[in-house]
């Protein structure tokens, strides 16, 4: 069973936001793709894919996501809602 559902609007810009913010999160730890995805306990293509913002992670992925970053969720989806509204903010 994969780790994201379906693509919703492949590039939407939340999904860009949410994939960019688990990135930067990533490189501010100096955590590595395959080292986060060890860590989630979910497959090296699935990371790159949520972090392109190509798919919609799944609850579940999100929160190990979260887990392998050593962040909360909650904040996690701050940081990803904030970044949207930069993106968006940028766009007009």
């Amino acid at each position: 069973m994969s780790g994201v559902s379906e693509p919703q609007g492949r590039g939407s810009l939340g999904l860009r936001a949410l994939g960019e913010t688990i990135k930067r999160l990533r490189v501010e730890r100096d955590i590595g793709p395959r080292g986060l995805a060890f860590d989630a306990e979910i497959s090296e293509e699935t990371l790159t894919t949520v972090e392109e913002g190509e798919t919609e992670p799944r609850w579940g992925t999100l929160r190990r996501i979260a887990r392998g970053l050593g962040v909360e969720l909650p904040v996690l989806l701050t940081k990803a809602e904030e970044l949207e509204d930069e993106m968006r903010g940028s766009r007009t």
